[in-house]
């Protein structure tokens, strides 16, 4: 990549040229305050770009791009409902002191689309303020949380953990559908946590309640009991006749039970003695003489 010094609409400016974009992206420093309007969410985590070539970094240009990317088959119907957006946003500018350009002409929907002689991203840097060009790219994030999703829509309420499925995967899965189906962020991370506790499995659900409640557990400590934990309180729900042993006449034709820890051990309360340790079958109080009166 070469550096570039140029005499062009801002001797301060420092401009780049570049033969690949990709290279750009991650080699030029984005200023720190400019990052926050690059700020994204992929399956549940928040990402934000540090590097992006100056001079675009307010560009709905670059926008349009990098969704036209990610969207795929997806893209001529998001392009339809953000230029239809883009509508609503010019009625709002055209009432602020920003409904004209720095050519001081007045604000069209060309301006906000990018299209004829505005389809350039440093003629969109020059002729709009800052403050357009960000409602520009927040009405392209919002229509893009408008996609349909490809996979079966499912209610966020019925997303249930499936007996061996890992906890974070679960998680992962829930919050996918709580973001497409819920805008407000702190609403979002409420449902996630309730819904997680509600609908995890049997194993993960006994995990869960044996944390602290006060304060409650955080959904991150909830992740962390299951994945480190789930091991030792998944042995009962393998073998359900574990806890509630039932006659051997009972058991399936040849059904083995796998021997189980000390640690798991500790976690069986025998019926018999309220003692842990053992099953009732096993109880030491079974190999106590009985009194006479038990006899008749």
């Amino acid at each position: 990549m070469l550096e570039l010094q140029y005499e062009l609409e801002s001797k301060a400016a420092k401009w780049y040229a570049t033969i690949d974009i990709a290279n750009a992206f991650f080699s030029i420093p984005l200023a720190a305050e400019c990052r926050p309007q690059f700020a994204f969410t992929w399956r549940g985590v928040q990402y934000t770009w540090n590097r992006l070539p100056q001079g675009w970094k307010h560009s709905p240009t670059i926008c349009h791009g990098l969704i036209q990317t990610a969207l795929e088959k997806e893209y001529d119907l998001w392009e339809g409902l953000w230029k239809k957006a883009l509508k609503t946003v010019l009625q709002e500018i055209q009432q602020t002191p920003d409904a004209q350009d720095s050519d001081h002409n007045d604000i069209t929907h060309d301006h906000l689309c990018g299209e004829g002689d505005l389809s350039s991203a440093n003629e969109q840097i020059r002729l709009l303020s800052k403050s357009v060009l960000d409602k520009i790219c927040n009405a392209a994030e919002k229509t893009f949380y408008q996609i349909p999703s490809p996979e079966i829509k499912t209610s966020y309420v019925n997303i249930k953990q499936f007996p061996s499925e890992n906890f974070l995967q679960f998680v992962d899965r829930l919050r996918s559908q709580v973001e497409r189906q819920v805008q407000d962020p702190v609403v979002q991370a409420e449902l996630i946590k309730e819904m997680a506790q509600r609908n995890a499995n049997e194993t993960c659900r006994r995990i869960i309640l044996s944390l602290p409640l006060d304060p409650s557990p955080s959904l991150a400590q909830m992740i962390e009991a299951c994945t480190t934990r789930a091991e030792l309180f998944s042995a009962p729900e393998r073998n359900p006749g574990l806890t509630h042993p039932k006659p051997v006449a009972a058991a399936a034709p040849g059904a083995r039970r796998q021997p189980m820890s000390s640690d798991q051990l500790q976690h069986i309360i025998c019926h018999r003695c309220k003692r842990p340790g053992h099953f009732a079958k096993a109880c030491p109080e079974n190999q106590k003489p009985k009194s006479k009166n038990q006899k008749n």
